[in-house]
């Protein structure tokens, strides 16, 4: 399973954020194997182009001025307690070894102690980016090397490799009523989908949820990177705020 890092940025500030590879959006669906995930950021900074491609169009690789090339995750191996402070007295929620959709839980790492003992790591679930501490010892460190970037005002998405772009598309966004959320993430799940579905052939689903939505078809307003069966949205704000 690749876990990889996602930055969504409103208004020109661009937010980094661990993107870990498995889905659950609000309504799509895909699926993922072995590695951690890319990290991925969303943004919002220019106005959107005069002109827009009716299909995604991958670029030659090149290099970007991507925020990092390495992003930390932790794997699990089974249900672990995240405690609110690093200490194993504090209060503490228990976040199970998969997520719904059966991926592999990976989570994204934000600080350490200065021993290393423990680890702050983004729990996948509302609020969005609430954190908590994890002791070393229940986790395994990774490090994933790809970055998706979502400018949400240029509707566009760049997936980079260790800082080399190595694809840039133009998308749907959220729109005003259920706009898409920004800050830092990380994917959790990819699923295969019907390829002529709405979806496309795979849906990633992201550690954000709907600030507007609180259910969305049968998810809980999760969103997600996929496809679309519909390429004359791409470059509008169309979506109840998935990246299509």
């Amino acid at each position: 399973m690749i876990h990889t890092p996602l930055t969504i940025t409103t208004l020109g500030a661009t937010v980094i954020a661990a993107v870990i590879a498995t889905l659950a959006m609000t309504g799509c669906t895909p699926a993922w194997a072995a590695d951690p995930l890319p990290t991925a950021t969303i943004e919002t900074s220019a106005p959107p182009a005069a002109a827009v491609p009716s299909s995604p169009t991958p670029t030659a690789s090149r290099t970007t001025s991507a925020p990092q090339t390495a992003y930390p995750v932790a794997a699990i191996s089974g249900g672990v307690d995240v405690h609110s402070q690093p200490d194993p007295l504090a209060p503490a929620v228990t976040v199970e070894a998969t997520t719904p959709y059966g991926t592999d839980r990976v989570l994204r790492i934000v600080e350490a102690t200065a021993d290393g003992s423990w680890f702050r790591v983004v729990i996948p679930a509302r609020p969005n980016n609430a954190t908590g501490w994890i002791p070393a010892a229940d986790i395994d460190v990774r490090a994933v090397s790809h970055h998706i970037s979502v400018d949400l005002s240029e509707r566009s998405l760049v997936l980079t490799q260790g800082g080399i772009e190595i694809l840039r598309t133009t998308v749907a966004v959220g729109t005003a009523a259920n706009p898409t959320p920004t800050g830092e993430f990380f994917v959790t799940d990819m699923l295969e989908t019907d390829p002529d579905g709405a979806y496309g052939p795979y849906a990633f689903g992201v550690a954000a949820w709907s600030e507007t939505l609180s259910q969305f078809g049968d998810g809980d307003g999760q969103i997600a990177i996929h496809g679309t069966d519909d390429p004359g949205a791409l470059g509008t704000a169309a979506s109840h705020g998935c990246i299509r």
